[in-house]
């Protein structure tokens, strides 16, 4: 019967104090202080790499949290490689300062090559041109199309304001969410006499070059065709008839007699 031999543990001898000893670093071939190279404890030796190399081994291997970037330091971007101020990387922890290796622009890109970027997306400092006067224009000069993706419109809102067909489309929509026809709505506008239901004004001033469909917000039923200003204004008070009436006797008693009466009453 063989007896194993009882192994017994290195004890390596503490690290030299050798601060005039110099080294190279096996990866950036600098020649150092043996101070700028850590110490191996089991083998009783220096490492291989310096501390900077080392720290940057064991970041890219995913074994270190990634440094923290301030908005003005720079740093190089891993696509294109230019140095850029740390604000033109987007976050990655934010709680701990992490940015992404590429910059906004590459990050961009790449998303947009693989597909992962929905259409019609734009960041706020985008440009693109419009799809119907063909000028570029910054992002915000387009509409949202949905915004919690950043998705914006094809048309500029100039363009979009003067387009008939897209005008007449989005009035349309807006009947269907009252519940009502063209007929209907050209029945209303009749029954009017062509104009406002409180002004009487016939000048329209709206969106879509027609009366506002005025809506009670408890019940959605349909009240009227109202004016751009006498929409606005009732919404301002919050359809409150109250509110409206003791507006009236605000404007019908004029400042003076409205202070006058409250000194009288007061006194």
């Amino acid at each position: 019967m063989t007896t194993r031999r009882k192994m017994h543990p290195r004890r390596p001898g503490p690290r030299p104090i050798e601060p005039e000893a110099r080294r190279a670093c096996t990866m950036c071939r600098e020649i150092k202080s043996t101070t700028a190279f850590g110490w191996r404890q089991t083998e009783g030796c220096y490492e291989s790499r310096c501390y900077a190399c080392h720290e940057q081994v064991r970041r890219a291997a995913g074994m270190r949290p990634k440094a923290a970037i301030g908005p003005d330091v720079p740093r190089a971007c891993t696509d294109c490689r230019e140095v850029k101020p740390g604000d033109q990387f987007y976050w990655k922890r934010r709680d701990r300062g992490q940015r992404q290796t590429r910059c906004i622009d590459c990050f961009v890109a790449r998303r947009r090559a693989e597909g992962a970027l929905p259409k019609g997306w734009m960041r706020s400092d985008d440009a693109r041109p419009c799809i119907s006067c063909g000028v570029t224009k910054p992002a915000s000069e387009f509409h949202f199309k949905v915004k919690m993706t950043n998705q914006r419109q094809s048309q500029c809102k100039p363009c979009q304001a003067a387009d008939p067909a897209r005008q007449l489309a989005s009035w349309r929509s807006r009947l269907r969410e009252y519940g009502l026809t063209e007929e209907q709505y050209d029945a209303l506008h009749a029954s009017q006499g062509g104009c406002c239901a409180i002004c009487s004004t016939e000048k329209l001033g709206t969106t879509y070059d027609r009366l506002y469909v005025d809506h009670d917000h408890a019940t959605g039923q349909v009240r009227g065709l109202l004016c751009m200003n006498c929409n606005t204004a009732i919404g301002h008070m919050r359809d409150d008839p109250e509110l409206l009436r003791r507006a009236a006797a605000y404007i019908e008693a004029g400042p003076v007699v409205w202070l006058e009466e409250k000194a009288a009453a007061e006194g």
